[in-house]
């Protein structure tokens, strides 16, 4: 068995036992896939002891009659979908064995369509017609890929635990802040994803969805660690506050796998976009937090919220705001010398009013702005809705987190303020407020990220 064939939406590539491939969507992958529903880093095929083999590395899976599989030893052909039982068919050939001879598929056999070509491609010409000219000089094959899930363990023990749990120790709580340059990261993707259905759910049903796809970011600077909220927008994004993530050299990230339990450290996570002026930022899940012993294919499906249209907010409407702000509880470690973190808020409120977000051009952009906030001027003028006040209780660490409207994110919270803050002043309060950026102005860009 010195060879492999590869065959992709009618595409022929040649591997041989020393080449190593990547197959996905992303630039990187040596067989590239154009299918929404496979990982950009979806799975890879190598050789090793005697037998060509499939590894996933995906968060839609690899499937094989109807099963899905995560290491797959191929001597025979063997016929797999990736990203769902309905996504296009690979066929992978190890060499020697004849494309027209029966193949077992479960409990029944089927005879494979004939093959598409007479002249056998030149190895590992990427995806090259099997009816063509001569293959161009093919590119090097890149080292091979190791999945997240199959790499040694991240966790290092006490060593990460005790820097954690000291910092919380001396530290306690400060706005979250962190930023990494992902330079050196292998994306990872994490296991397969919850989306939130908002319409057909009952109001209970899609609460509880809301504080399964809420999160807590524990960030390390150089200044210490401190916390934030974020939310799942994507199977391994998170939206969350630009001034929750800036200087970060660590973000790990906790949630709850059932409702209304503490949330537990499940992911490391990178800076993958900040907006150009709103205090709003992405991270990207990258591998598991070093403070769990779970792979990612045992965390389980991350539940996602959809982005919902504030345009169709009212004053007066009722919104409900979660995350994890000082109210939940400080950081502290249990009898047991672990770090205990605390169970998802919920706070339910009114919208007060809406205020506009400052552009360039308006003469009282500073004022408007919060202090020390990480919100700039909008280039093109003014946000009339940019700010959308509410009277729901919160507090620090509540930075981030999702303010929804039926089961949909339709603002994100970014600041508190009293009766005096500068943007609620002129008019007599008996209380604070809470301000959050409406998703009508965030929504594209969100998208944008999201697809890539």
């Amino acid at each position: 068995m010195s060879s492999i064939e590869i065959l992709i939406d009618g595409h022929t590539s040649v591997l041989q036992t020393h080449q190593t491939a990547v197959i996905g969507r992303g630039d990187s992958a040596d067989l590239k896939l154009d299918d929404p529903r496979v990982s950009r880093v979806h799975a890879t095929v190598s050789y090793a002891n005697g037998s060509w083999v499939l590894e996933d590395s995906s968060s839609g899976g690899t499937w094989q009659n109807g099963q899905r599989v995560t290491r797959l030893p191929v001597n025979s052909e063997v016929r797999v979908r990736m990203g769902s039982e309905g996504a296009p068919e690979i066929i992978l050939r190890p060499a020697g064995i004849d494309p027209n001879a029966t193949v077992a598929v479960g409990s029944f056999t089927q005879r494979p369509a004939a093959p598409a070509a007479a002249a056998r491609p030149s190895p590992i010409a990427p995806q090259s017609p099997p009816i063509s000219p001569p293959a161009p000089t093919p590119e090097p094959i890149q080292p091979p890929f190791v999945p997240a899930a199959t790499a040694p363990p991240r966790r290092t023990g006490l060593i990460v635990a005790a820097a954690v749990v000291g910092l919380v120790a001396v530290l306690g709580i400060g706005s979250l802040l962190a930023r990494d340059s992902g330079e050196g990261v292998e994306t990872a993707d994490p296991a397969p994803t919850t989306v939130v259905d908002a319409a057909p759910l009952s109001a209970a049903e899609r609460l509880s969805q809301a504080k399964l796809a809420t999160v807590q970011l524990l960030v390390v600077t150089e200044n210490g660690l401190s916390t934030g909220s974020g939310a799942f927008v994507s199977d391994d994004l998170i939206l969350t506050n630009r001034h929750v993530i800036g200087g970060a050299t660590d973000i790990e990230i906790a949630t709850s796998s059932a409702e209304d339990t503490p949330v537990e450290l499940r992911y490391s996570g990178r800076v993958e976009a900040e907006h150009p002026y709103l205090d709003l930022a992405l991270v990207r899940v990258v591998g598991v937090s070093a403070l769990t012993d779970l792979t990612l294919g045992e965390l389980g499906s991350p539940t996602v919220l959809p982005i919902g249209d504030s345009s169709t907010v009212r004053v007066g409407d009722t919104i409900q705001a979660l995350g994890f702000p000082s109210i939940a509880g400080q950081l502290s470690v249990d009898d047991m010398g672990e770090l205990a973190l605390p169970v998802t808020t919920v706070s339910r409120g009114e919208v007060v009013t809406f205020r506009l977000w400052p552009g360039c051009t308006n003469p009282a952009a500073d004022s408007l702005l919060v202090p020390g906030g990480f919100g700039l001027c909008v280039p093109d003028g003014d946000l009339p809705r940019g700010n959308m006040i509410t009277d729901d209780l919160s507090g620090s660490g509540g930075s981030g987190g999702p303010v929804v409207v039926d089961g949909s994110i339709v603002a994100v919270r970014y600041a508190v303020g009293g009766a005096d803050d500068p943007i609620v002043s002129g008019a007599i309060s008996t209380g604070g407020v809470a301000l959050s950026m409406p998703s009508e102005y965030f929504a594209d860009w969100v998208a944008e990220v999201v697809a890539g």
